[in-house]
């Protein structure tokens, strides 16, 4: 009995100091619901867009991120977020290499720390351009953030774990070879920062759907060819040039460059014209190696009529037109395009000023 009595202070002395010691605090049990992501745009370092995790999920989360149009209609893979990305260390791309004016990025994660318990989710972000004046404004969310935590990825079969930052996973949710182009009012020139902001007028920019580019990044080991995906431009009727590219880019459809410049080809549709455009844009990813996806090997085509920049009582005034996107299935155009996209003997475009194929004229313009 004598040993019990001396044993309870330090029992009663241990009860108390486990009751009164604060726990420590417990993870949270989801990531932010208003999005994963910071953005800052910023005017004084050549008009680039800042993106970096937030700092709750540096580190814990994997991602993909897909940019859809304002309707939902077509989406794409977006690749603005790096995945070591940081505040100290942000991804940092041109603004026009966004697609459209507006639209929504949608993002993919899965938690690879265990932090979330592992879970997957989708969070659908809005944001806009707003260029009524100068400098422009990256709005983002600019509107209400849909989170939801998924049960699995659209491109996961049952009981499949495929991450959303895998080869195996990149594009597989693009529909599409091109989206909507990035249309913008330029009231100042800033030729120090380059292309598109040499000049005044309008600046307007394909952007570049890329599939996976057969290159392991991690372990710096190609596992097959280059995939390229082009792009080819015809303004007025008339072709006007190509970009074929592995990898995030973009296809200037208006001209930035001064007119009086000595720096050849010129352009057809220049920034400050005067005059609006018609513009269609054939695109197609070749869909080479062992990650081919169902958009890869098909054409789709971006048409767009009356866009173009005015110069008005000393600023500039932007007409934005009307654009469509659809997928090219005309067998007398795709014959067409066979003839002078021949890759394995070299040949990727017709010849600069040829007249487009009636067929890849949207009927209703013809």
């Amino acid at each position: 009995m004598r040993s019990l009595v001396l044993l309870l202070p330090f029992l009663l002395a241990a009860a108390c100091t486990s009751t009164s010691s604060t726990p420590p605090p417990l993870p949270p049990e989801d990531p932010p619901a208003e999005g994963p992501f910071r953005w800052r745009y910023d005017e004084g370092t050549q008009g680039f867009l800042y993106t970096w995790p937030k700092p709750e999920i540096l580190g814990r989360l994997v991602y993909a991120v897909y940019a859809e149009d304002p309707t939902g209609t077509w989406r794409a893979q977006w690749d603005g977020v790096y995945p070591y990305a940081s505040e100290a260390n942000p991804t940092y791309a041109p603004l026009h290499w966004l697609p459209g004016r507006a639209g929504t990025l949608v993002v993919y994660a899965y938690d690879t720390s265990g932090t979330y318990r592992q879970r997957r989710y989708q969070w659908r972000i809005p944001w806009r351009l707003e260029d009524s004046d100068w400098p422009w404004r990256f709005v983002a969310p600019a509107g209400p953030v849909v989170y939801t935590p998924l049960e699995r990825f659209p491109w996961e079969a049952p009981g499949q774990t495929i991450l959303p930052n895998t080869a195996e996973q990149r594009g597989s949710l693009n529909n599409t070879a091109v989206l909507y182009p990035f249309l913008a009012c330029k009231q100042q020139a800033r030729p120090e920062w380059g292309s598109p902001y040499q000049t005044r007028g309008i600046a307007a920019t394909s952007f570049f759907v890329s599939g996976n580019d057969n290159f392991d990044y991690d372990r710096g080991v190609r596992f097959g060819p280059p995939n390229y995906t082009y792009q080819w431009r015809w303004v007025d009727r008339a072709y006007d040039g190509f970009v074929g590219a592995v990898a995030f880019n973009t296809l200037f459809l208006a001209d930035p460059r001064d007119p009086n410049s000595d720096d050849p080809p010129q352009r057809a549709w220049r920034s400050l014209d005067n005059r609006t455009h018609e513009v269609v844009v054939l695109a197609h990813g070749l869909g080479i190696g062992p990650h081919k996806k169902p958009w890869e090997g098909r054409f789709f085509r971006l048409a767009g009529r009356g866009a173009g920049g005015f110069e008005e009582n000393g600023r500039v005034r932007c007409e934005y037109g009307e654009w469509r996107i659809d997928e090219v299935t005309d067998p007398a155009v795709l014959a067409w395009v066979r003839e002078w996209f021949r890759p394995q003997e070299n040949r990727v475009d017709p010849p600069l000023g040829s007249p487009i194929h009636p067929g890849l004229i949207p009927e209703a313009w013809r």
